[in-house]
């Protein structure tokens, strides 16, 4: 009998690799404008099924490693992309057309990344893997650390807030990561990690996007330091990271009273 563990893998693998092979090739064909946004959630997903088990399979080493290095290099098209999107929506069409310039030619830069390619084959043969090389013990013990490795996680989660540090505009950004990962994981692995972890989904969810959406103001911010035509919306652009990092310390005002976050048993 296949182990829990195993099962999850495989069928996890194999729903990763349908959705990374049709977002590459949405992203190839220029058919969807969310096609990097949707390439880069399926990796991010992949990385937090990969993360718990890189100290113990080296296979899952090098392939978090290529998807690592693939995010990487979409992170500036992204942020492009977002501001894109505000540009649109305060009417500065004519400048956001001039962001959209080399846009198309950056996305097949990334679709014809060898790294991606790399990720599609290793992921073809990634459910056979797990299969092969997970025993029913190794299994057992490989969950059993996915677990710390989330109750750990949880902790620091609650311990970055308690001693808010999010404060600081540092600690923020490192603080956006730790619930984003968390996140992530919650729900790569919900099947075998205790209760509580489903229950914190939802929170970290909400979080996730107000701290996201406070992430991208300071970023609209960064390029307006460099960019002339865009200093007319620094006076708009603080107002609405003052306005969303409020709104996120509230959230995180309520997540500290959050029983799933506050047991650690």
């Amino acid at each position: 009998m296949m182990p829990k563990l195993v099962k999850l893998l495989t069928q996890a693998s194999q729903q990763l690799q349908t959705q990374l092979l049709t977002s590459h090739q949405q992203l190839t064909q220029q058919q969807n404008p969310e096609a990097l946004h949707d390439l880069r959630v399926s990796l991010r997903q992949l990385r937090s099924l990969l993360r718990p088990l890189r100290a113990d399979l080296n296979e899952v080493k090098v392939l978090d490693g290529l998807v690592k290095k693939t995010m990487a290099s979409t992170n500036r098209i992204r942020d492009r992309e977002v501001l894109i999107i505000e540009l649109k929506q305060r009417q500065m069409f004519d400048l956001a057309e001039g962001y959209q310039r080399g846009l198309q030619t950056a996305y097949l830069l990334v679709a014809q990344q060898p790294e991606l390619e790399a990720i599609h084959q290793r992921l073809i043969s990634l459910p056979s893997y797990w299969q092969n090389s997970i025993s029913a013990p190794t299994a057992q013990h490989l969950e059993q650390d996915i677990c710390q490795q989330w109750q750990q996680q949880s902790q620091k989660l609650f311990k970055l807030i308690e001693k808010k540090q999010q404060q600081k505009t540092q600690d923020k950004h490192r603080l956006r990561i730790l619930i984003k990962q968390l996140r992530y994981n919650s729900e790569a692995y919900q099947s075998i990690l205790p209760k509580r972890a489903s229950a914190q989904t939802q929170h970290l969810k909400n979080l996730q996007a107000l701290l996201g959406t406070w992430h991208d103001y300071v970023i609209f911010l960064a390029h307006a330091e460099q960019q002339t035509e865009l200093q007319v919306l620094i006076p708009i652009w603080q107002q609405q990271l003052q306005h969303w990092e409020h709104a996120s310390d509230q959230a995180l005002k309520q997540l500290k009273r959050d029983k799933s976050f506050t047991r650690f048993e």
